[in-house]
């Protein structure tokens, strides 16, 4: 296995990433450097190292910042992490046009879309490069159909944290026959959801390691609040926002009774 072949595997280990930048120092490959100041970066270093690594990094991108991009070119954020884009903020066509390409050199992890459709998303759940996301946000372009289709792909057992925008109670049931069994964090923030799509969610048995559920302005009431705060399947449930819903003063108690629970109304 080549170098980069193994940061591709192991996105989230640093060791692949330090024999790498080995290998790029020895060839002269500035990048070499970039990998090794920004894990620096990642630790425990006093203020004026930190100010040092983080000023000579501005600097490697400024120089080569177009070269180490150009995979992502004209991509709306493109974020880097221990010397490789860790994050990418584009449209669900543009990354299924140039997504492959990328992912085969850049261990992305992060992946936000600014709008893709049902046929998008359900043309993107084909594709085994969804395997190598950790954490997806659609903003916007969709329905419960495609992001339903999107949640039952088989390439989604991985991923650690899912936003939407746009969905309702179907989809909130349709979760608990998806493939998110390592899903710990589920936000459908301003989602019309209602009571229905609560209950749902405390029914699935597959979100049992969820650990953040944000639920703010998706049109809960006191009977939603108490279906999550009672629910057995949402064991690991820790962190809860109910914001601008319409839990009253039963659905508060309910929410209080559970312990390790913090909920915000």
């Amino acid at each position: 296995m080549s170098d980069l072949a193994a940061v591709l595997a192991a996105p989230g280990e640093l060791a692949p990433r330090l024999a790498l930048a080995d290998a790029l120092t020895r060839e002269g490959d500035p990048r070499g450097e970039l990998i090794r100041r920004q894990i620096a970066l990642l630790g425990k270093l006093t203020p004026d190292q930190r100010e040092l690594n983080a000023r000579r990094c501005a600097e490697l991108m400024a120089a080569h910042g177009a070269t180490w991009t150009r995979a992502a070119e004209g991509w709306a954020e493109v974020r880097f992490r221990a010397g490789f884009i860790a994050a990418i903020r584009t449209t669900g066509d543009e990354l299924l046009k140039h997504g492959d390409a990328l992912l085969a050199v850049e261990p992305v992890e992060e992946v936000t879309l600014d709008g893709a459709s049902d046929e998008t998303l359900a043309a993107l759940a084909k594709r085994p490069m969804l395997a190598r996301i950790r954490r997806l946000s659609v903003y916007g372009g969709h329905t419960d159909a495609g992001a339903t289709k999107l949640c039952a792909s088989a390439y989604v057992a991985a991923l650690a944290s899912v936003s939407f925008t746009d969905v309702g109670p179907a989809f909130a049931t349709a979760l608990a026959k998806s493939k998110l069994g390592a899903l710990r964090v589920l936000a459908l923030t301003g989602c019309e959801i209602g009571d229905e799509g609560a209950a749902a969610i405390a029914k699935a048995s597959l979100l049992a390691g969820l650990d953040r559920l944000y639920l703010a302005r998706c049109d809960i009431s006191d009977e939603g609040a108490a279906a999550i705060a009672q629910s057995k399947k949402l064991a690991a449930l820790r962190r809860l926002d109910l914001r601008q819903s319409e839990v009253g003063r039963a659905g508060r108690e309910a929410l209080a009774k559970r312990k390790g629970l913090r909920a915000r109304c």
